[in-house]
């Protein structure tokens, strides 16, 4: 992967290194099956990763994680919010991993038409 983003471009544009992120975030949770063992599903979404770099600069490292954590649990997950997962396979077997959350507000009643 190194080798591609040092590859020189035919048009002279200079590309830099892909910023590795020192935390994978994910969710866990047990869906409603008796049987279920649990769910740990990896974020990929470019949000987080965004949230990561910006919040770092404006909170700082002591307080960045719990910054994470308010807004990817406490507001998207929120009870007052219909969330929705946008999963994707990985290339290994029955392994997803969240490419985007959708968290419009619930509404009580949804119009039949």
């Amino acid at each position: 992967m190194q080798c591609i983003l040092i590859q020189q471009d035919l048009f002279g544009i200079e590309k830099k290194p892909l910023e590795k992120m020192p935390y994978s975030f994910h969710y866990r949770f047990r869906c409603d099956d008796e049987n279920c063992s649990g769910h740990d599903i990896t974020i990929i979404d470019w949000e987080i990763q965004q949230a990561y770099r910006s919040w770092l600069i404006k909170y700082g490292e002591d307080e960045l994680l719990n910054k994470i954590k308010q807004k990817w649990l406490d507001t998207l997950c929120d009870p007052g919010r219909d969330t929705y997962f946008i999963v994707g396979t990985h290339h290994v077997f029955k392994i997803f991993i969240i490419l985007g959350i959708f968290w419009p507000p619930k509404d009580s009643q949804l119009d039949l038409f």
